[in-house]
């Protein structure tokens, strides 16, 4: 039976329900199909995500939608409301387009109930991957090969067909009569990718193969792993994280190699914020070198970052979680706090902000810098501070830091 390994990888996840993420594309209809084959429709349940970039993609997303009930799996359709904006703002719109996928697939997991989402990425995708980052200069964090399984906004997302050539993925859809969507941006040479599939059938005339570029990519994968066990190891011994900080021993940080150090400090920001890539390597570098400079307060990445006689502590930065979305209470606040407790009618949990440290006389009590103290949890109705907990923890609301302590999330990131 054609795709043996990707049957065998689907039979071996973890039991309960599992999301397909589908795009239209080759690559995630043969996903889904061949799930659908290997495990019981009743376990899976479909979602696109309609960007509303493009004006066809909505008619996209309904073709899916068909496709998936004749299969008899469920299917969602999420929208990013800012997508028709987006082109008008600065930054990278592609970047940007990603992490809001990833965002919404994670809210859509958790509020399905699944034990995960299913990507169809492939070896192409690896190989692909590998060329676009290396015009970029990237060290062996970004050549590495992606990860079978990635953890976005605490939702595991699994890769399958990383194995699968597009070219296998495809046939299987052919051989059953099956069609799929040809995104334009695939031809368009503005774009990296499309320019790195042109690098790839260059490479493979001069008999350099996808396959061979994707296992180099896996190889580094694994070395990468082990580096990430060892600066785990690291962290365990000079670095903790406390109330949603972290707290960092200067001299040992400055002692590592300019290499690790850097990952450290990029890690605890990402730790901090939930973002799932590091900031730009020449902000970084630049942070670094004012911290070993001495006395520093700085923000980078969504993060407020200080150095004093105690050591460095990494936390988020109150301006950006006062800007976040306030959310219901049991739900996920700032990517980063879980707020329980018994909720009333107009409740919400959203930054403590100046405006609640004003209605908390006792709040130095917790013992926690201000600007901690601001960008923590608070439980709202209204304009009314209701609770703290993380600053006034004997109430009947708790909260919950939303990661793994630093060291250990740093073994798998």
């Amino acid at each position: 039976m054609a795709l043996e390994g990707l049957r065998q990888r689907l039979t071996d996840l973890p039991q309960g329900r599992f999301g397909v993420a589908v795009s239209g594309g080759s690559d995630s209809m043969a996903l889904l199909h061949v799930a659908a084959e290997t495990l019981a429709p009743a376990r899976l349940c479909a979602v696109t995500v309609d960007h509303r970039l493009r004006p066809e993609a909505a008619d996209e997303a309904q073709m899916v939608a068909r496709f998936a009930e004749g299969l008899g799996v469920s299917h969602d359709v999420l929208s990013w409301a800012d997508g028709p904006f987006a082109r008008e703002t600065s930054g990278n719109l592609s970047e940007r387009a990603r992490e809001a996928r990833y965002r919404l697939m994670a809210d859509w997991a958790r509020e399905r109930g699944v034990v995960g989402v299913l990507l169809g990425h492939t070896a192409d995708d690896v190989a692909e991957t590998f060329v676009m980052r290396l015009g970029r200069r990237a060290g062996l964090k970004g050549l590495a090969a992606m990860a079978p399984v990635t953890h976005f906004h605490g939702v595991p997302f699994h890769r399958p067909a990383l194995d699968e050539r597009r070219a296998a993925l495809r046939g299987h859809l052919s051989g059953a009569g099956l069609h799929w969507i040809e995104d334009p941006s695939n031809r368009d040479p503005r774009y990296d990718r499309t320019r790195a599939r042109d690098a790839l059938r260059h490479l493979s005339a001069a008999g350099l193969d996808p396959d061979d570029i994707a296992a180099a990519a896996t190889h580094l994968r694994a070395a990468e792993i082990g580096l990430q066990h060892l600066l785990s190891d690291w962290a365990t011994r000079h670095a903790r994280t406390h109330r949603g900080a972290n707290l960092i021993d200067a001299p040992a940080l400055f002692d590592l190699p300019s290499d690790p150090a850097l990952r450290v400090l990029g890690g605890a920001l990402r730790h901090v914020t939930g973002v799932a890539h590091p900031p730009r390597a020449a902000d970084l570098s630049r942070l670094l070198a004012a911290l070993r400079s001495g006395d520093t307060r700085a923000t980078l990445h969504g993060c407020l970052v200080t150095r004093d006689r105690t050591g460095i502590a990494v936390l988020r930065e109150p301006a950006m979680a006062e800007a976040s979305v306030p959310v219901p209470l049991g739900a996920t606040w700032d990517d980063r706090w879980i707020v329980i407790g018994p909720g009333e009618s107009g409740m919400s949990v959203k930054a403590v902000g100046a405006a609640g440290l004003s209605q908390l006389g006792n709040w130095r009590e917790a013992g926690l810098p201000r600007a901690q103290a601001m960008s923590g949890p608070g439980v709202w109705r209204g304009e009314t501070l209701i609770a703290a907990p993380e600053l006034l923890p004997d109430g009947p609301f708790a909260s919950k830091f939303a990661r793994d302590d630093f060291p250990a999330w740093l073994a798998s990131h």
